[in-house]
């Protein structure tokens, strides 16, 4: 009995994951795969980030070749971080691709729609830690600080210094 509660909670989940996904994206839910069939490929994933902040995924690949599918999955998963869901709340490739976890895949997609109607979704708002991004643009923004103060004392110890050779 309790494995049968359980696969009715996680059908009810799915049901609300493909709704919000339809409602988003306006892409069909797939009647046969159920919503793992739907995102398979990426393009429904991809569709529904830019629905939310339109172009944060520039290019989606519409192939049915596995490496362009898995490529718009990455794309998908940056644009989550970009806009501010936490890694845990994020699916492994292989979840999706081989079909072995689909509650983490609509967990995802869950989040994402209570971030969404909660108005939580921002572009670019880490949520705890500091993002890749920011910390790779602070230490390039320092190092070229520093160059130019490397610089400055170039210069002042070579004034110095012509200014001894002078003297002598």
């Amino acid at each position: 009995m309790r494995g049968g509660r359980r696969l009715a909670a996680a059908g009810a989940l799915e049901e609300e994951a493909s709704a919000y996904l339809v409602e988003r994206t306006g892409i069909p839910a797939s009647a046969t795969g159920g919503i793992m069939q739907t995102v398979a490929d990426g393009t429904a994933l991809c569709a529904l980030v830019n629905a939310i902040s339109p172009g944060i995924v520039k290019k989606v690949h519409r192939s049915k070749i596995v490496m362009f599918q898995n490529e718009n999955i990455e794309f998908f998963q940056g644009a989550c971080r970009r806009l501010g869901v936490s890694e845990g709340n994020l699916f492994a490739l292989t979840a999706l691709r081989e079909r072995s976890d689909p509650l983490q895949v609509i967990q995802c997609v869950l989040e994402i729609k209570r971030l969404d109607l909660a108005g939580q979704l921002h572009l670019d708002q880490p949520r705890g830690k500091t993002s890749k991004w920011t910390v790779q643009d602070t230490s390039v923004r320092e190092r070229r600080a520093g160059e130019e103060v490397v610089r400055g004392l170039d210069s002042d110890i070579q004034a110095k210094h012509n200014a001894a050779l002078a003297v002598s």
